[in-house]
């Protein structure tokens, strides 16, 4: 079974996290920044550039967390709503991002 209330707030977490709070002169400009200067391209857009892959990883762990006796006992099935509520996920933010960039002056 999808959460869908889980899957907007992690949308709405990630794009929070990685669009607005990393914007010059909020919170998390400077480990931006550090983390842009530092790290690896394949560790960076997951941690802290892309909002689609940032609600992505999170929605992933979060799933495994909450459903890691599915995968033992029912693994089609689980694996098919992991990857329905990580597809919802990344559509959410998605959506979130088109609206952002439509209502930002």
């Amino acid at each position: 079974m999808i959460n869908y209330e889980l899957a907007i707030l992690i949308a709405v977490l990630s794009f929070t996290y990685t669009n607005i709070l990393t914007e010059p002169d909020m919170i998390f400009n400077g480990l931006y920044k550090l983390c842009d200067k530092y790290m690896p391209r394949w560790l960076f857009y997951p941690f802290i550039h892309c909002e689609k892959c940032n609600a992505g990883q999170i929605a992933l762990m979060v799933f495994i967390y909450n459903y890691y006796l599915g995968f033992i006992f029912y693994p089609v099935e689980t694996i098919g709503f992991c990857a329905l509520f990580v597809a919802f996920t990344i559509f959410t933010v998605y959506t979130i991002k088109q609206i952002w960039e439509k209502l930002k002056l």
